[in-house]
């Protein structure tokens, strides 16, 4: 089928951006794909307490900067990546304690779209 096809590359991408974080010394505590209904885009969401140390504004600074010294893939786009706080990120233990859809505001997340 293929938007299974399209959620395996989906899959890849996210799992190379997660790497090259890493490799940076930078790891998320969690993150999944969220589907916007609204928009109908997909979104990498990362979920760290550095939202709330350092905030989200230091945060997509350093992705940005690490993405023009080419430390980045070039998929998923910084635009479609999103950072969470695990203290405010609604409902996402709904999605890793369960096995159905779960919509967090407009998005939808889905068990088997966590890393």
């Amino acid at each position: 089928m293929a938007e299974d096809r399209m959620m395996a590359a989906r899959w890849r991408a996210g799992r190379a951006f997660l790497d090259a974080l890493e490799s940076q010394g930078v790891a998320p505590c969690s993150a999944l794909w969220l589907f916007d209904r609204d928009g109908e885009r997909w979104g990498l969401a990362l979920v760290t307490p550095l939202v709330d140390t350092v905030g989200a504004t230091e945060i997509y600074t350093t992705l940005f900067a690490a993405q023009d010294a080419g430390l980045l893939p070039e998929a998923p786009s910084i635009w479609d990546v999103s950072v969470h706080s695990p203290v405010v990120l609604d409902g996402l233990d709904l999605v890793t304690d369960g096995e159905r859809d779960v919509e967090i505001g407009s998005r939808l997340a889905r068990p088997s779209w966590i890393y």
